[in-house]
């Protein structure tokens, strides 16, 4: 889409973006405010932050979000808001005047590592929506690592098809057909930086992404095979830096195919479950609304079968089970759903749970399933059903 028409109006990946992104802020916001460290929102490519239909862009809807959060914490801590924004900084800051945040008008690039030299012992969360892939550069991922942050957690808005169309392109492989190619990137810094081979490893981390294409152009895989294979290559990149990292496609209904991919990066394991069961949540709302929804993951055994793969006949902690689960499965069942086939486990015999404290204060038998406490689980002796 040309950049002076992408703010006219909010499309649905825009939306369904933004309420996943909203969903799980309020947990994280909520969350994270008991830590009793500061709180840095880092938004790397913020845009206008409001579209001239009126609807709201991430950072108003991170804002509001925060001041709910902040009415009902107990702990009196901050939430700094950082905005980056290279073409449409006037806009944002126009848009933006009655709350207390920071535009920074530069390069991503740049802005990003002024703001995390001040963010030692702070929790900072990335959230990084570019339209295009030409900026992208894996190092400045890599450097992520060497920021002294409390904590980190960054959801990234990848085209990866976008990648896919421009490999094909720099390498003189047959092109995309036209419905893929429709997908948009949004060129906001074409002038800044040349989408050549070496840009291309840059972004990727290494030249694996040459390989698919080489498969795609001569037929051994199809493009939604190349594009699965490239994200999956990318993700690998991403767990270098991050210890647990997600992803999952948004399609468009009508074609049936991926439109971009949300991947998810955190160092806490808890972090890595709530956002999971987050995606799955709204999968449902999703779907019966607009005209974008989560990719179809293809479910095939009950929730029962699929949890018992990832119980052993040694004692783990269920947040372990949980954490395996998701990083191998994807958002493929919500924690309460999780939870409710384990219960159905513990009485069929199927799996045995300790918790601890096993009393309750009243001084009944402890019945709670959560990967919030003190819990392990090992399989029993009665087979699943």
């Amino acid at each position: 889409m040309a950049k002076d028409t992408f703010f006219v109006e909010k499309k649905e990946w825009s939306k369904t973006k933004d309420k996943l992104l909203g969903h799980y802020l309020k947990l994280y916001f909520n969350k994270i405010l008991a830590t009793r460290a500061n709180v840095k929102y880092i938004d790397c490519f913020a845009g206008k932050g409001r579209f001239d239909d009126g609807e709201i862009g991430s950072p108003l809807m991170a804002l509001e979000i925060a001041k709910e959060a902040l009415k009902i914490s107990k702990v009196h801590n901050s939430i700094d808001f950082c905005f980056i924004e290279k073409m449409y900084s006037n806009d944002l800051k126009d848009n933006t005047q009655q709350y207390k945040c920071t535009i920074y008008p530069g390069a991503y690039e740049t802005s990003l590592h002024q703001i995390l030299e001040s963010c030692k012992y702070q929790n900072v969360f990335l959230y990084i929506d570019p339209f295009g892939i030409k900026s992208l550069h894996f190092d400045i991922f890599s450097s992520l690592k060497s920021y002294s942050c409390r904590s980190m957690e960054m959801l990234l808005n990848l085209n990866s098809f976008g990648f896919i169309r421009e490999g094909c392109r720099v390498l003189n492989a047959k092109p995309l057909s036209e419905e893929i190619s429709a997908l948009e990137e949004r060129e906001n810094d074409s002038g800044s930086t040349k989408n050549d081979i070496p840009n291309m490893n840059r972004v990727a981390n290494g030249s694996y992404w040459q390989k698919i294409i080489t498969d795609y152009n001569s037929g051994a895989i199809d493009a939604f095979q190349a594009e699965d294979r490239f994200v999956e290559e990318y993700c690998n990149q991403l767990r270098n830096v991050f210890s647990y990292v997600i992803n999952i496609p948004i399609k468009v209904k009508i074609q049936n195919m991926p439109k971009y991919r949300m991947v998810f990066a955190t160092n806490h394991k808890h972090g890595l479950v709530e956002m999971a069961s987050n995606m799955c949540k709204k999968s449902s709302e999703l779907i019966n609304g607009g005209q974008m929804t989560l990719f179809d993951y293809s479910k095939g055994d009950g929730v029962k079968e699929v949890i018992m793969n990832f119980i052993s006949s040694a004692d783990q902690s269920y947040d372990d089970i949980l954490v395996s689960f998701y990083l191998e499965k994807g958002p493929l069942y919500s924690e309460s759903d999780i939870n409710a086939a384990i219960k159905e486990l513990e009485a069929m015999n199927s799996i045995v749970v300790s918790r601890n404290p096993p009393i309750t204060e009243t001084g009944r038998r402890a019945t709670w399933i959560s990967y919030k406490k003190d819990m392990k689980v090992r399989r029993g002796y009665e087979k699943c059903h």
